[in-house]
């Protein structure tokens, strides 16, 4: 899968997504990252043969969540958002921003459980700890309980978004 992972540029840089770009590398999926405010520019990057792409932030980053979420449909790329956004409010929040595939809660495993499940076209209700639209209606599936020790997931990739620090 190849998926390009945005994260809003509004003086809070979303640090999870750096987690998610780590663990998506890991499980060996192709992962470009942006970190960006331009929505010309980002209509550009996201016509560029993604198969998903990823965003997430807090409620702080609304406006320019919303701008990845359209940029994504206009091209025809389906979206998966999380952070803390969602995980507050996994309904509201993915009806009022058009998504796909909401990540709700600590995402490392379960973004890579949701593409390989994608990928296998296998049923998502066998993903805890997301939720969708099948259709028309608004479905959830069981809360993920963590499984390892935090210090024991990838090192984040700040480097993808052009971010120094990536290295311990």
């Amino acid at each position: 899968m190849k998926l390009l992972l945005v994260a809003p540029r509004d003086g809070y840089f979303p640090m999870g997504l750096s987690y998610i770009a780590a663990a998506v590398k890991e499980a060996g999926h192709k992962v470009d990252c942006c970190y960006t405010d331009a929505p010309e520019g980002l209509a550009a990057i996201v016509s560029r043969g993604y198969d998903f792409v990823g965003t997430g932030g807090m409620c702080v980053h609304y406006a320019q969540l919303e701008t990845v979420t359209t940029a994504a449909r206009r091209a025809g790329v389906k979206v998966i958002v999380g952070g803390n956004i969602i995980t507050s409010e996994p309904e509201l929040m993915s009806r009022a921003l058009g998504v796909d595939y909401a990540v709700i809660g600590q995402g490392e495993e379960t973004i890579v459980e949701l593409l390989r499940c994608l990928e296998r076209s296998d049923d998502l209700n066998s993903v805890d700890g997301i939720a969708y639209f099948a259709a028309g209606e608004f479905r959830r599936t069981r809360p993920r309980t963590p499984r390892r020790p935090l210090d024991t997931l990838p090192w984040p990739d700040y480097e993808g978004f052009g971010l120094a620090g990536s290295e311990s």
